[in-house]
């Protein structure tokens, strides 16, 4: 996305396209839990913290740990909780038939409980073809691997229809590989959620119960404060927000002759405009007149 913005300046021209949050929010924060293993005492401590924070994760469930625990995690789902795949075992095949009995079995678990699952993050974060064909035959809308990609906007995995989410892959567990102490914790996420919300990039962060935020859960509050003292942040979970993008991949424009052309009817879609100053506006997306100051390429809408 920054190769398309450079492009344009360096030709002192504007750049304009849809923006990347509802509403004209500056950044995006959501939560994934890989839920591996439930232990009771740390999901206790997760679940307070939801109660205290009003805020809802999204729970990606590996079946064949959990499949004795189904009433806490009704429980979860009770408490507003969005519960998606892990996978029913906890790990990745190389063949489609594999991957695609797999993913089928957890959706049979997760829908005596909840929907049917949309939502896929693949254990150790593995992807491959043959697990993105099997997402796509069992009509998943997203799924989430960092050895695909981190750090980025929502994007398609070459020849794959099922959208990816990539997250901020460093979690507690490697950081308490690192022998860092809560406090140190605390002071990398700290900067971690500054970076990330001054490049205006999505705050998806993730961890596991186990070894993770059901154990030092002080930093995950710590984290949820953060994030609730940045301006302008919505703060949402993975399915709902998979759900507006494809929204928004319907959305076309052009601008030409002074005017902007849109098929968008959604309050929720926003226009972004960069102009060779770096000079930022953002607007609703609708069909309205637009002047362009030659002087500095900034539009004025009327």
């Amino acid at each position: 996305v920054n190769c398309f913005i450079h492009l344009h300046l360096v030709r002192s021209l504007s750049y304009f396209h849809i923006w990347y949050y509802p509403k004209n929010y500056e950044s995006i924060f959501c939560y994934r839990i890989d839920l591996d293993q439930f232990n009771k005492n740390e999901i206790k401590n997760i679940s307070d913290l939801i109660k205290e924070h009003k805020i809802k994760f999204t729970w990606f469930l590996s079946i064949i740990n959990n499949k004795n625990y189904e009433k806490g995690i009704k429980d979860l789902y009770n408490l507003g909780q969005d519960l998606q795949s892990h996978s029913y075992e906890h790990l990745v095949y190389n063949n489609y038939e594999g991957n695609y009995r797999n993913i089928l079995e957890s959706n049979k678990f997760i829908s005596k409980i909840t929907k049917r699952p949309t939502g896929f993050a693949a254990p150790f974060g593995h992807w491959n073809r043959n697990l993105g064909k099997a997402l796509e035959k069992l009509n998943y809308l997203y799924s989430s691997e960092f050895s695909l990609s981190y750090d980025d906007l929502p994007f398609y995995p070459p020849d794959c229809k099922v959208i990816q989410l990539p997250i901020y892959p460093t979690c507690i567990g490697l950081l308490r590989m690192q022998l860092y102490s809560e406090r140190k914790m605390k002071d990398y996420f700290n900067y971690l959620v500054n970076m990330q919300y001054k490049k205006q990039m999505p705050l998806f962060l993730y961890d596991h119960p186990n070894a993770g935020i059901g154990v030092h859960s002080e930093v995950l509050d710590f984290t949820l404060n953060k994030i609730k003292s940045l301006d302008n942040v919505l703060i949402t979970n993975m399915t709902d927000f998979a759900k507006w993008w494809k929204k928004r991949e319907k959305v076309k424009f052009e601008i030409k002759n002074n005017k902007i052309r849109t098929n968008n009817k959604n309050k929720n879609i926003y226009l972004r405009m960069i102009n060779p100053e770096y000079e930022e506006i953002r607007i609703n997306l609708k069909n309205q007149d637009v002047n362009i100051d030659k002087s500095n390429q900034m539009p004025l809408f009327n």
